[in-house]
């Protein structure tokens, strides 16, 4: 069975949604309050058609829960927008470039955290500033300065 999925946000309308789902043969619509009976009703052999993975979850992490969620239950999903048919063949793929993706995100604000605890540290070492203008200069809240000042970097690397 065909299922159909429609969003609302500020760029896109029900109704245009409903008319892409139709022309793609969509034997039932859900609507956004329906997210949970749409997903608790997908069965094995179904797909779900939307028109574009976003409309699915609002974050990586919960989007990529939710296609394991699917892909398990053995339904595929067409992404109308994204040109995108998943299957259980193609859904281990995409979460790997999904997970790869969200694990650089980490990786990143890691490093940017682990540079600003050595420039506060430096910074005082240093004598000239105080802790207050260290704490603006580098964007945080004294009480993370406090706690970054007392890290030693070999713990976190």
């Amino acid at each position: 069975m065909k299922i159909g999925y429609v969003y609302s946000t500020s760029k896109t309308t029900i109704d245009s949604q409903i008319d892409i789902l139709k022309k793609d043969g969509t034997d039932h619509i859900f609507y956004p309050k329906e997210y949970t009976k749409m997903v608790n009703s997908l069965k094995s052999g179904d797909t779900l058609i939307i028109k574009s993975l976003q409309s699915l979850q609002k974050t990586t992490k919960e989007l990529v829960k939710m296609v394991e969620l699917l892909t398990k239950k053995e339904v595929e999903i067409k992404s109308i927008e994204d040109n995108l048919y998943i299957n259980h063949l193609t859904a281990n793929m995409l979460l790997i470039f999904f997970k790869a993706g969200r694990e650089n995100r980490i990786a990143e604000h890691n490093l940017k955290t682990i540079r600003t605890i050595e420039e506060a540290q430096h910074m005082w070492a240093g004598g000239k500033h105080k802790k207050k203008e260290i704490a603006q200069k580098l964007g945080i809240a004294r009480p993370t300065l406090y706690k970054y000042l007392k890290m030693e970097l070999p713990d976190l690397i």
